[in-house]
């Protein structure tokens, strides 16, 4: 822009028309359109026993869990919810006191657990249970035990097998498996004797189940369901033996050569003629050759084994009519994640012709929404994550003022600066998540109104996500760190040239020390052209 002084006042001139935020119910926190309220039971179920929930922070964040519909299906005082990582603590108050009682009961099919048919029901004379239930994933639910002592020492209890669970829009890993709410109706229902309880217990998720499916969502079956079945991709726990996929040898292109690039797994790789299995997943994989490639400029390889030539054949064949690229020959999704990794290779190789650029710039045109922001492909919803893979494509390709106009790149700017409200959040009206302050970061650095950001609110979200026991970074405060955000929120503390931290190159997502070598490559590359040249114009003079 000519002036530097009017930036903010040009952007904040756009004219946007954000959406109106759906109506939420007061109760359940849903969107009124989708409210199960209307399901739970007339009057809340003053039951006799007490249900004690020991939840995961995250759950509270799933907008498909099943908790509220306890706390809001039973009475007052009937429904207890801690929250944490580890239990008791000092803000759970009364919490050590219900765990040291001798009539609390933990249902959690651990080794000394017993069925649940061996717990006496409840006689008049005997004094109602606490039923302690775990809520989180199973990863979770397994990470809370281990750390709660006291869980340990209680009597315990587990649902025979058999069990079949209807909250069929998220995977259980067996079959036996059943959410929270399930649970604790089941067990209400037998100790209390009474198969009202769970019946309207039940209700509100089962509507929800039949609304999801209806606008669809598809039935998760079980993972041990899959893997009988052949209908569930196996991990297999092994190191990766190799990192530089076998590409074929000799000079002339044949159909071979669009197989070409690094796989997603080394267990692919089998000695030819040693066996009888289909070679239809022997073929490269988009994403897979980005960061194999990535990977072998941050270790300073001079890429010398690499069949660049190859590879980028293989890249061409992936870019599908409309523009985008699929990852696999063998088949997958095509959409704004794979235009952006095909670029990131076509960049490090130094070599476009995989690209179709014209095709390509339609598509990202195309899926650029209303807002300015952009999405997975045409007509969807504009998001962070996908916003960067177009503009760090163009941007790869040295093309921003060619595929967008001046107002589109004043738009996707003022779009980006709006998704901050301490660190980044993804789409309008979501919480914020530390993988965003990478990801609208490197957009707004590539834009160049990074500076406009505020620095110290996204530091200190970056920050607050990490785990002051184990380390790492999360998604969201006070949930489990993973690599994934931990990277990223690295990444974003880069952008801002956090002390300590190697600045990362916002478009290729490599530190600036990695991009200064692959920029020496792509000299001493040209270097070698121009003396092929020479030497080929000085046969052609003497002859």
């Amino acid at each position: 822009m000519d002036d530097e002084s009017n930036v903010w006042s040009d952007l904040s001139s756009l004219p946007a028309d954000p959406p109106k935020m759906r109506e939420i119910c007061s109760r359940c926190r849903r969107p009124v359109t989708v409210c199960w309220c209307p399901y739970l039971p007339d009057s809340p179920l003053d039951v006799k026993c007490r249900v004690v929930i020991l939840q995961h922070p995250a759950e509270q964040r799933r907008c498909l869990a099943t908790v509220p519909m306890l706390s809001l299906g039973l009475a007052p005082g009937k429904c207890l919810i801690y929250r944490g990582k580890r239990f008791p603590q000092t803000r759970h108050e009364g919490l050590q006191a219900i765990l040291e009682s001798p009539d609390s009961v933990l249902i959690y099919p651990s080794k000394d657990a017993v069925d649940l048919e061996e717990l006496p029901p409840l006689a008049d004379s005997s004094l109602p249970y606490n039923l302690i239930l775990i809520d989180g994933t199973w990863p979770q639910a397994k990470a809370i035990y281990h750390s709660t002592s006291l869980l340990h020492a209680m009597r315990q209890i587990k649902l025979a097998r058999g069990s079949v669970s209807e909250y069929v829009i998220r995977s259980q890993p067996t079959d036996g498996c059943l959410s929270t709410l399930e649970t604790a109706a089941q067990v209400l229902s037998f100790v209390e004797n009474d198969n009202y309880i769970k019946e309207k217990l039940l209700q509100p998720m089962i509507a929800l189940c039949d609304f999801q499916l209806d606008h669809g969502a598809v039935t998760h079956q079980s993972t041990e369901f899959r893997v009988k079945h052949d209908t569930y991709p196996r991990q297999i726990g092994k190191r990766l033996s190799k990192l530089l996929q076998v590409l074929p040898d000799g000079s002339e292109k044949d159909d071979s050569w669009k197989r070409c690039g690094f796989e997603g797994s080394s267990t692919f790789i089998s000695p030819r003629g040693e066996t009888n299995c289909s070679t239809i997943y022997e073929c490269g994989h988009l994403a897979m050759t980005y960061t194999g490639l990535a990977s072998l400029v941050i270790l300073g390889d001079d890429l010398s084994r690499i069949n660049r030539a190859a590879i980028i054949e293989g890249v061409k064949a992936l870019q599908q009519d409309d523009g985008s690229f699929c990852a696999t020959l063998a088949g997958s999704e095509s959409d704004m994640r794979f235009v952006y990794c095909a670029a990131c290779v076509c960049y490090i190789l130094r070599d476009w012709s995989g690209i179709n650029v014209e095709k390509t710039f339609s598509y990202i045109m195309r899926s650029m929404s209303y807002d300015y922001g952009i999405a997975q492909g045409p007509e969807l919803e504009s998001h962070g994550g996908t916003t960067f893979c177009a503009v760090a494509t163009v941007a790869l390709m040295d093309q921003l003022d060619t595929c967008f106009t001046h107002r589109q790149l004043d738009g996707l700017r003022r779009w980006g600066l709006f998704r901050q409200v301490s660190g980044f959040q993804g789409r309008p009206n979501k919480s914020v998540d530390t993988c965003y302050s990478f990801w609208l970061g490197a957009v707004l650095k590539i834009l160049g109104v990074f500076e406009m950001i505020d620095y110290q609110e996204n530091t200190e979200y970056i920050l607050s996500t990490q785990d002051p026991i184990t380390g790492g970074l999360s998604k969201w405060v006070d949930t489990t760190p993973d690599p994934l955000h931990t990277y990223m929120g690295l990444c974003g503390l880069s952008l801002m040239k956090y002390s300590g931290l190697l600045e990362v190159h916002p478009a290729l997502n490599i530190t600036r020390r990695a991009h200064q070598h692959l920029d020496e490559l792509h000299k001493s590359w040209h270097t070698i052209c121009e003396q092929k040249l020479r030497l080929v114009l000085h046969s052609d003079s003497d002859r």
